[in-house]
């Protein structure tokens, strides 16, 4: 099975909730999400066994998830370093990823998710704008949106 790339929302939504479940609903940066979320990422992750992160998404989910006050903060780095240690991270240069064509709409970090989906790695985020540029692209994608909405993994093709 593909690994799983996820895109830095999703990624804090983890982070924060393996830290502990009921710090989601405190965390200022999650307020769309609840636990059922929560559940419903780590499952996909598990689901796919492999994660995939680049630095671009790992700085974002730190800058994110720290903005809270200690002690909080200092767990949720040490859950960024677990998290880190078991996945597999790859590097694209920023020169690499502004060339493509959805990186002045899109923005770096996405550009570069877009970029690491080539090698079919299947893109999890709950952001329309990269989900849609990564469905044009053929690239196997979950909008989160629509695991929300109630579809499952696999009627919208993901397995």
């Amino acid at each position: 099975m593909a690994p799983l790339l996820i895109d830095t929302n999703l990624l804090c939504l983890l982070l924060v909730g393996n830290v502990g479940i009921d710090r989601i609903a405190k965390h200022k940066r999650l307020a769309k999400y609840d636990v059922i979320d929560y559940d419903r990422v780590r499952l996909i992750a598990l689901r796919f066994g492999q994660l995939v992160l680049c630095p671009h998404v790992l700085a974002e989910t730190s800058n994110i998830s720290r903005q809270t006050p200690e002690p909080l903060r200092s767990l949720l780095g040490t859950a960024l370093q677990d998290i880190a240690n078991v996945s597999i991270e790859f590097h694209l240069p920023a020169s690499t990823a502004a060339m493509a064509p959805e990186y002045l709409r899109l923005g770096l970090t996405d550009a570069v998710l877009l970029e690491l989906g080539q090698a079919g790695r299947t893109l999890l985020s709950d952001d329309f704008d990269l989900c849609h540029a990564a469905a044009a692209r053929g690239y196997p994608v979950i909008n989160y949106n629509y695991i929300r909405d109630g579809m499952t993994l696999e009627q919208i093709g993901a397995f």
